[in-house]
């Protein structure tokens, strides 16, 4: 302690002069907990980001008795275990977890009013307070945060059973001045019992004073306080290294391993924190790249075995026809290799759909299957899909479909996904669940307005994600109801990335003009522009028809556009009660108006003749989470 005040004392002095440009917020402290602290601290941490949205990491502790597995940790967040197990670096999605045991969160953090955070829905159980809640999140988020984003008309207290409420996660994107010093990620800390300054320095290869100025911790001696979070900056995305092991039967049980079955033990060697390392750090770089290296030797030794003859043959021994194939097996095979994607043998996805029995189709060249009881989609696709597998492999987010793995076939690729039990978001808008009856997890027959408004906002996250957070960020090029899948929570998540394109390039145009007629944006009919703008326009023509129930292009004697309805239905004096006859009479009027008609007017921005008058995504994300 004495070497961490003598170490301290010189910056004492200098960190209110730096707080403006190195750090997001002064630490809270137990004001986290305070349900009626109104400070800015408290509030969460304040919006001046070089960037206003960051792909960014929250670190959990694994706690008994609820969050000792990877499941409940990750339902917690609302995150797929599929995508949670690959930031963990853990190959078993069952796996048991030790106490304390360190858990990486990835978070879309973004500006929301002053405050950075990252948005997630909770559903409530019985007990649960606002206060009860920042100790379950272990300080990622606070009571006052929670109060002042949650509707609660009963109290602070109390809460409504069966509602869904607003978590805001403390999260912030590095300011300019801490990117100019190195620092790319600001990952939000979980604090744990016995943790101290030079601990969390150590533990992540940073300098203390560097998470001091972060947090702006006053005082000659500051300390941090059990499960109050803090910023942590890092140089590099923080990796969490994992040594797997069989282990003997009858040996002892060393420490750091979790028992996923009697007759099967794994060790999940993962220290509460020397098993969390920057990329900065030698040893480290070298235990990854093994790593990566045995995964490699692991993924080729799949690949022989699931073919019967081991050999690709060479294409100078092919006709044109064949010899195409041949080379596009070769790119995919290499892609599988140096993307560790997970690879299915043809057999395995004929078991799973009973070699691909008409009754196991869901839509076109989509089927549905069983791996080890889980349903999971299988979509046949063109040989050469590399170019979607690629931007499929970087994109991993709560409101994406899930991307799980791929199978090489003689003619045609498959792509294995996560299943959306309840569908498409056409299929319930309009009349496809007959048709798909025994695909659809819900009885229920249409869609409330929460769940219209829930879906609203998760398709805008989808969005901004791929916008402004992936490395290229993309545009989606085909957003439109059939691609917009429905979990079995009613989450919303968007698929089909084949004609995704990046948007490194501000303006990018082309000759080949292909899309879904009434969702295409004018400037990319007219003259192939292709920008994020794109998707705004299809996004709001998603809006319209959430709202009304009709599809993006009707015929009456001529092709109807349902984005050309809504400005003269909200011009004059009845606006208001032109929009109540427009609306979806499925909803038999059981819905708010003003958020309707915020919802209309948020859709005419989005479908602007102008790309430049229409809203940015993080704008739109916003103003719906205001909404829900």
């Amino acid at each position: 302690m004495a070497s961490t005040l003598a170490r301290l004392l010189p910056f004492a002095i200098i960190i209110l002069t730096l707080e403006n440009v190195l750090a997001q917020e002064a630490y809270a402290g137990n004001k986290l907990f305070d349900c009626n602290d109104n400070s800015s601290e408290s509030s969460g941490y304040a919006c001046n980001g070089a960037e206003r949205s960051c792909s960014t990491y929250a670190l959990f502790h694994a706690q008994a008795p609820n969050y000792l597995s990877l499941l409940n940790i990750s339902r917690l967040f609302n995150m797929s275990t599929s995508e949670m197990t690959s930031s963990n670096n853990i190959t078993i999605e069952s796996a048991e977890l030790q106490q304390a045991q360190p858990v990486l969160i990835p978070l879309q953090c973004g500006c929301t009013g002053n405050h950075s955070q990252a948005n997630l829905r909770y559903k409530l159980s019985e007990g649960d307070t606002y206060f009860s809640l920042t100790k379950v999140f272990q300080g990622l988020t606070s009571c006052q945060a929670l109060v002042k984003q949650n509707t609660n008309p009963e109290g602070i207290y109390s809460l409504s059973l069966a509602k869904n409420i607003l978590i805001p996660l403390r999260c912030a994107c590095p300011t300019t001045e801490q990117i100019k010093r190195g620092f790319n990620h600001l990952l939000s800390y979980a604090v744990k019992k016995g943790d101290t300054l030079d601990s969390i320095a150590e533990a992540f290869n940073t300098s203390i004073y560097d998470i001091v100025f972060a947090n702006t911790l006053q005082g000659s001696n500051p300390t941090v306080i059990f499960h109050v979070s803090l910023l942590v900056p890092l140089k590099s995305k923080p990796v969490i290294l994992p040594v797997m092991q069989a282990r003997e039967e009858g040996s002892p049980q060393p420490r750091g391993i979790s028992t996923t079955n009697p007759k099967k033990r794994v060790r999940l060697e993962v220290g509460a924190y020397v098993g969390i390392a920057v990329g900065t750090v030698a040893i480290t770089s070298a235990i990854v790249v093994s790593f990566l290296l045995a995964r490699r030797k692991q993924s080729l030794k799949k690949l022989h075995l699931s073919h019967k003859n081991p050999d690709i043959p060479r294409a100078e021994d092919k006709d044109d026809g064949e010899r195409k194939s041949t080379s596009n097996k070769v790119i995919i095979t290499n892609m599988i290799t140096d993307l560790s994607l997970t690879f299915y043998t043809f057999e395995q996805l004929q078991k799973a759909t009973d070699n691909f029995n008409p009754d196991c189709r869901i839509e076109g060249s989509v089927y549905c299957g069983t791996f080890s009881g889980v349903l999971l989609a299988i979509k046949k696709t063109k040989a050469d899909n590399s170019k979607e597998l690629r931007i499929l492999h970087k994109l991993h987010h709560v409101n994406l479909i899930g991307f799980l793995g791929v199978c090489i076939g003689d003619d045609h690729s498959y792509m294995v996904f996560e299943y959306a039990e309840n569908g498409s978001l056409s299929d319930w808008l309009h009349g496809g669940l007959a048709m798909k009856n025994k695909f659809i997890s819900s009885c229920s027959r249409f869609l409330t307005w929460n769940q219209r408004l829930q879906i609203c906002l998760d398709v805008a996250r989808g969005l901004q994600y791929i916008h402004t957070c992936t490395q290229p960020c993309y545009v989606h090029k085909d957003i439109k109801c059939s691609n917009i899948l429905l979990n079995g929570d009613f989450n919303a998540k968007i698929a089909n990335f084949g004609m995704a394109k990046s948007s490194e390039n501000t303006d990018i145009f082309t000759k080949h003009i292909s899309g879904t007629h009434g969702y295409m944006a004018p400037e990319y009919l007219s003259d192939g522009l292709v920008t994020p703008m794109m998707d705004v326009y299809a996004f709001g023509v998603i809006l319209l028809e959430i709202l009304s129930g009709k599809p993006a292009v009707s015929k009456r004697g001529k092709n109807f556009l349902l984005a050309d309805t809504i400005s003269p239905l909200l011009e004059g004096d009845n606006a208001v009660e032109n929009l109540r006859g427009w609306m979806d009479q499925s909803l038999h009027e059981v819905y708010c108006i003003d958020q309707a008609l915020a919802l209309a007017k948020l859709a005419l921005s989005c479908v602007e003749k102008d790309p430049s008058m229409r809203p940015a995504m993080d704008e739109i994300t916003f103003r719906l989470s205001r909404l829900t």
